[in-house]
């Protein structure tokens, strides 16, 4: 979904903007171009993660749909789910003793907030959910590498 927020900013400009400021970027081998540093299975593991609870805010919305019941929270449970999210990525970060690459992601990209965020309801984890699908596609077109 590339909607736009209250903002106006749609998803792709504030994935592009997330992608200047968070991405650490290094001459490819031919010194051409410049490319992510972080690995693009590092984002995937993260992702995978945001898309999993992703199908689960799906179905929940559309139970929801389903009893005309047009509420924005999630349940306590969805919340920790989302919470933990960010506890996986301090993890990363400092089971990589991580002082580069996935440090700036997390950091420069104000991870810690966003997922706090996203955890206000349906339709803000939507667009977190968005969001980070967007960056992994911006880190492999830009040439992110495994």
């Amino acid at each position: 979904m590339m909607g736009e927020d209250k903002m106006g900013q749609s998803i792709l400009e504030e994935a592009k903007s997330f992608f200047d400021k968070a991405m650490e970027l290094k001459d490819d081998r031919y010194g051409s171009k410049k490319v992510p540093i972080l690995t693009t299975s590092q984002l995937r593991n993260f992702l995978n993660d945001v898309v999993n609870i992703n199908n689960r805010v799906e179905i929940l919305r559309s139970k929801r749909i389903q009893a005309k019941d047009e509420s924005n929270e999630l349940p306590q449970e969805l919340q920790n789910s989302i919470e933990f999210l960010d506890v996986k990525l301090m993890y990363q970060v400092g089971r990589n003793n991580d002082k580069g690459a996935l440090r700036k992601f997390y950091e420069k990209g104000d991870m810690a907030s966003r997922i706090k965020q996203a955890k206000k309801g349906i339709t803000e984890y939507k667009r977190f959910a968005d969001l980070m699908e967007a960056v992994v596609a911006l880190h492999k077109y830009h040439g992110g590498k495994d």
